[in-house]
């Protein structure tokens, strides 16, 4: 038992070496909340991801056939077992749901 307890030791120790390594990468990632909109995108790619943003904070992650109709953007969306198509308007931060 008391070699198996030193054995694991140097692994412990090479564990904690990878904690403090992967520390500065892992502060380098988004948080989850940021929006991801890159500054060199165009005007148009800007307003996509607003929409995009603005679907999945609304709590419609699994999205399918996102496009866009006229000056906003549509896509559609599992809801309580039916299929519907959510509109989302990055001018204003709106998000309707059709059918």
């Amino acid at each position: 038992m008391t070699r198996l307890a030193l054995a694991a030791v140097p692994f412990a120790a090479l564990a904690g070496v990878a904690f403090v390594q992967a520390g500065p990468a892992l502060a380098a990632l988004p948080s989850a909340t940021a929006s991801h909109i890159s500054s060199d995108e165009t005007p148009q790619a800007r307003r996509e991801t607003t929409a995009l943003n603005l679907i999945e904070a609304k709590g419609y992650g699994d999205y399918t056939n996102f496009h866009a109709v006229g000056k906003n953007f549509a896509a559609q969306v599992d809801r309580h077992g039916r299929r519907i198509t959510v509109i989302a308007n990055p001018d204003t931060g709106q998000v309707t749901q059709q059918g």
